[in-house]
């Protein structure tokens, strides 16, 4: 293939992708400021075992009834 329009893929390559590797390199530099806050840690915790309740309601309810899906 031609030189230059390979130079030009990798260039628009480059172009396309420095907006999401920015922000990469943003949120890591304030997740990192802000996982040293004590607020913050007690807020991911809590928000993670409301998470984990939600997800298990399902077989956290004596009446619900578990199927297997094969009577679909």
């Amino acid at each position: 293939g031609d030189v230059s329009k390979s130079a030009l893929t990798m260039l628009s390559f480059g172009l396309g992708t420095l907006p999401a590797v920015m922000g990469v390199g943003i949120m890591t530099s304030v997740l990192t400021r802000l996982s040293r806050m004590q607020r913050f840690k007690q807020v991911v915790g809590l928000f993670m075992i409301a998470l984990a309740l939600l997800a298990a309601m399902p077989w956290l309810n004596p009446l619900a009834i578990i199927t297997t899906h094969t009577t679909h």
